[in-house]
């Protein structure tokens, strides 16, 4: 029997998420050092839209073909019903995936000021939240499935209105101790 490393990390804390969405983690703080400062071509622009647009597709025929236990990143490989070698390929591939989607949508979005900008200044917020609310409607009694279009768009504006609400200025202040603490004490100043 092999171990993989998401029995090895177990679901305690999570580690074996942590560890599959560390390359997303290091992108992130990598391309939030200024990397994106420079206006991409139109050329650039038109490529990202294709990607955006190309990934409906291939996102139908993952979501036929894999079950919805491989986006959350914490289920060994014998779980998923795989070899080891099988899984390490289709991780790859669903990360590379999502690398794309991240650049093509880093390539979209606007170089100033917007409406959207606070919400993305304050995006940890609805991101460690969601959780919550996620666990809330697992637990609840209503329907697991979108299966009409005024359903779909119910849906949407309750995900829109989740994030306005935990990005808001007034979440941000009551919530901002917990989620992101004064740690300069723990910090050796650059000189």
């Amino acid at each position: 029997m092999t171990t993989t490393v998401a029995t090895v990390l177990g679901h305690p804390l999570s580690l074996n998420r942590v560890a599959g969405m560390l390359p997303f983690f290091v992108l992130g703080v990598w391309l939030g050092r200024g990397k994106l400062a420079y206006r991409p071509s139109r050329l650039v622009q038109l490529t990202a839209v294709a990607v955006l647009v190309a990934a409906v597709p291939i996102a139908y025929l993952v979501a036929s073909r894999l079950s919805n236990a491989w986006v959350y990143w914490n289920s060994a490989y014998q779980r998923l019903e795989v070899e080891v070698s099988e899984g390490i390929l289709i991780r790859l591939g669903l990360m590379a995936v999502g690398v794309a989607m991240i650049w093509a949508i880093m390539m979209l979005a606007p170089r100033r000021q917007t409406v959207l900008t606070g919400w993305g200044a304050n995006s940890m917020y609805p991101y460690l939240l969601h959780g919550f609310v996620v666990l809330a409607f697992a637990w609840s009694s209503l329907p697991r499935q979108v299966d009409n279009i005024a359903a779909l768009l119910l849906l949407v504006a309750a995900v829109v209105a989740l994030v306005w609400i935990t990005a808001s200025r007034p979440a941000v202040r009551v919530l901002r101790p917990l989620v992101s603490p004064p740690v300069d004490w723990l910090l050796k100043p650059q000189r």
